[in-house]
């Protein structure tokens, strides 16, 4: 009877009290920043929009907690209202690193938004690369307000730059060999052919020469006679 009761009173209970919005749970129990950005997207337009976070402040990792209101959104960057100071938070380089939270809605707007403007100025990092004279090529200092299509920096030098031929490189001399005669060559070739003609000779006045013996000089002498004469040319050919 008694578990008969409780079972009544479980499934009666939230027809009494109102069924809860899933997603509504979903978000205040998980406290993710795609959530909070979620609801403060859809709420915006018509509500003052705040948000309860937990987390940590990027310079020196003190905590933060609390409710601040939700000055606008940059992509998956919120602009949080801090004691009157525009701060970042989200989960990359953001003033502070955001570990949970809840988006809250608050009173509607009075006035409401023009469809496609943000309803307060945004805080927007810029980065100018190629800029040869800062002080004259951007236009804008930190902390001006700046508008859709608005010139912000004019690189000029950097055009300028751009527009200037290219040096043209100064061909280095192709350092020229200049063959010296070799004599020393030519000289041995010498000696080598009046050595062979020695050995041909004294294996012809052989009383009983052996014809292997007369081929080999024969040879020899005819070898030496090739290197002398390819020593001369070539000495010709470089003197």
């Amino acid at each position: 009877m008694g578990i008969a009761l409780l079972l009544a009173l479980a499934v009666a209970w939230p027809l009494t009290q109102g069924v809860p919005d899933p997603a509504a749970w979903l978000h205040r129990t998980t406290g993710r920043l795609d959530y909070a950005l979620q609801d403060y997207r859809e709420w915006e337009p018509y509500y003052h929009v705040w948000a309860e976070i937990k987390g940590t402040w990027q310079a020196d990792h003190r905590p933060i907690s609390g409710r601040f209101e939700i000055l606008s959104a940059v992509e998956d960057t919120l602009i949080l209202n801090i004691d009157g100071r525009q701060v970042t938070a989200g989960q990359r380089d953001e003033d502070i690193y955001i570990r949970r939270i809840v988006a809250v809605r608050g009173g509607p707007r009075l006035l409401a938004a023009t469809p496609g403007a943000p309803a307060t100025p945004v805080i927007v990092r810029i980065r100018i690369d190629h800029v040869l004279d800062p002080e004259r090529e951007v236009l804008v200092k930190p902390g001006d307000q700046v508008k859709r299509g608005q010139i912000i920096a004019d690189l000029a030098g950097y055009r300028a730059r751009l527009l200037e031929p290219l040096p043209t490189p100064t061909p280095t001399p192709t350092p020229t060999w200049t063959p010296t005669p070799d004599l020393l060559t030519i000289a041995r070739a010498e000696a080598d052919l009046a050595l062979a003609r020695a050995e041909a000779t004294a294996a012809a006045r052989n009383a009983y020469p052996r014809p292997e013996d007369l081929q080999a000089a024969q040879a020899k002498l005819a070898l030496a006679a090739r290197e002398l004469q390819q020593a001369q040319a070539a000495y010709d050919k470089e003197a």
